[in-house]
């Protein structure tokens, strides 16, 4: 079986692109999963062409100098390749790193999946620090755009993304959020002067958490506030809603960092890649999405065949061994790395594009 073929006739059925264009997709993603990096330098090897890595290299050079991508077809295929609840609970987060004197930092939208976030929109700030609340707004509103009409839990964002302007555009949208503030963020109970939340919070004890019972007055808005102090620390978090599930709800937050992780060092080494202009490196994080999501999708079922050994923290708590995307990621290294292991497995792992019943449209 020739592997290339086989995921390019896949992805042709969701993608309306043309089939040059799925080929150099299909050969793209393979290669990141054999190598395990984002160097395209590196990545050039892993192209099954007769021309020579340098011409693959150019190839690839012009795939991200020239050509353009619907990235809400993207998103469209993404979702359905893993097995989301009905109502999504999204993530907002950043994850930045420095190539030379240059800062790359992408804003991504994602939502949470059995322990894991799947990247759903992202954006190239171009700068280094936090983001504007035009740029959280912006990007929610393309996921508004391709998703009318799916139910939303809640967003999650951690301190940083705070403001009078972003949580009151949230509020107008009708979405809900679970954001976690700075614990010198002045609070005013009713009837009340505002003071620090960490001071509203002083009697708070290590395991427990606590809310205050009605809407507080935080930045011009009423918002309900609810606080948690653990080993880590204090966690202070506001939501327009009571506060019965604010504090679970927001820890979901924390599955972004583990797609980070997986798109990173741990995974596919995004750091390696020398791109820096944000159009380019918007496709890169698009291919390293479908790569991920199959990778990920390919772990669950290999979970469900041999679970992972359990380990413990040093805190007490109970984790498996091997996360589901690197259990996945190296089953597929294995198949394509592995020509008897090939002729027998690679057609089942391509299901994980059998999942949707209809091609998508650019």
């Amino acid at each position: 079986m020739n592997p290339v073929t086989a995921l390019q006739n896949k992805l042709s059925v969701h993608l309306d692109w043309n089939k040059a264009r799925c080929e150099f997709i299909a050969q793209f993603i393979l290669g990141l999963i054999k190598l395990r990096t984002s160097s395209l330098y590196r990545l050039r090897v892993a192209f099954v062409r007769e021309a020579s890595p340098d011409s693959s290299y150019k190839r690839i050079q012009r795939f991200f100098r020239s050509y353009s991508l619907d990235y809400s077809a993207i998103a469209r295929l993404i979702v359905t390749l893993v097995p989301l609840e009905p109502k999504w609970t999204l993530c907002l987060d950043r994850t930045n790193w420095k190539l030379g004197s240059q800062d790359i930092n992408h804003l991504v939208l994602a939502v949470c999946c059995q322990g894991v976030a799947i990247p759903l929109f992202w954006s190239n700030l171009d700068k280094a620090g936090c983001s504007e609340s035009n740029q959280r707004i912006a990007l929610m509103k393309r996921f508004l755009a391709t998703f009318p009409d799916q139910p939303v839990a809640c967003l999650t964002a951690d301190r940083e993304f705070h403001g009078h302007s972003w949580l009151s555009w949230l509020m107008e949208q009708g979405i809900l959020f679970r954001i976690r503030i700075k614990k010198n963020t002045q609070v005013a109970k009713p009837g009340s002067s505002a003071i620090s939340v960490r001071l509203q919070f002083r009697s708070l004890k290590t395991g427990t958490w606590d809310a205050i019972s009605k809407p507080c007055k935080i930045w011009g808005l009423k918002l309900y506030v609810a606080g948690s102090l653990s080993h880590k620390g204090y966690c202070f978090v506001v939501s327009q809603d009571k506060p019965d599930t604010i504090i679970p709800d927001y820890h979901c937050r924390w599955e972004i960092e583990s797609l980070f992780s997986c798109l990173k060092t741990r995974g596919f080494d995004m750091e390696a890649c020398r791109l820096t202009a944000p159009e380019r490196t918007d496709k890169l994080t698009a291919l390293l999405a479908l790569a991920f999501c199959w990778s990920y999708t390919e772990g669950l079922k290999r979970q469900a065949i041999s679970p992972s050994r359990i380990a413990k923290t040093r805190f007490g708590a109970s984790w498996p061994a091997e996360s589901i995307f690197h259990q996945g990621l190296e089953y597929l290294q294995e198949l394509l790395l592995n020509p008897d292991k090939l002729k027998r497995g690679f057609k089942q792992a391509l299901n994980f594009l059998s999942r949707s019943q209809h091609s998508l449209s650019k």
